[in-house]
């Protein structure tokens, strides 16, 4: 009788801590999620404070989207990428999901080692093409999730938008370019 009643606080506790364990993913990856957005508005904004010329805007607005959309990205799915609620999940998607992040991540990287090191234009609108298809092909894949899996959450719809908005505003900086 006393294991049982021992037995049932314990697993109330852990059931708590599971919950707090899930909050805070929720809550970080949301706060990923805005810093994603943050990024996207601080290249626009310091392209076009900091850059005189067409190529400097954009050379600094690609930075920008690079470290923080590739990089924070790769980082969620590094680090935050294992839902908590899903038990189920496979060894190979977990995997996968960190093999992802690790591409977002070396992708944030490579984008800030080739703006320090002064590498040209092209360098960058190569590595910022890359993040654009990438994220392109990334909302197909949620918009199809939405609509065939019946997947109608936050994230799914803010990933599309914000892949829509990220390909208009690349497009009209380099436009510019050339």
């Amino acid at each position: 009788e006393i294991f049982k009643v021992y037995v049932d606080h314990w697993t109330f506790k852990m059931g708590k801590v599971f919950k707090m364990g899930l909050k805070m993913y929720v809550n970080v990856n949301r706060i990923l999620e805005f810093l994603k957005w943050v990024g996207l508005f601080l290249g626009v904004f310091f392209a076009f404070l900091w850059g005189g010329s067409p190529v400097k805007q954009f050379k600094i607005f690609a930075v920008f989207v690079l470290v923080f959309v590739a990089g924070l990205t790769g980082i969620e799915s590094i680090f935050f990428g294992k839902n908590p609620s899903k038990l189920s999940v496979t060894p190979e998607e977990r995997a996968y999901n960190r093999q992802s992040g690790l591409y977002n991540f070396a992708l944030a990287v490579t984008a800030l080692f080739a703006y320090l090191a002064g590498w040209s234009f092209y360098a960058e609108a190569a590595l910022l093409t890359v993040l654009v298809l990438s994220l392109l092909f990334s909302a197909v894949n949620h918009a199809y999730a939405m609509v065939k899996e019946d997947k109608n959450s936050t994230k799914e719809y803010s990933r599309a938008i914000l892949a829509v908005i990220l390909i208009l505003v690349s497009f009209c900086f380099i436009s510019q370019v050339f």
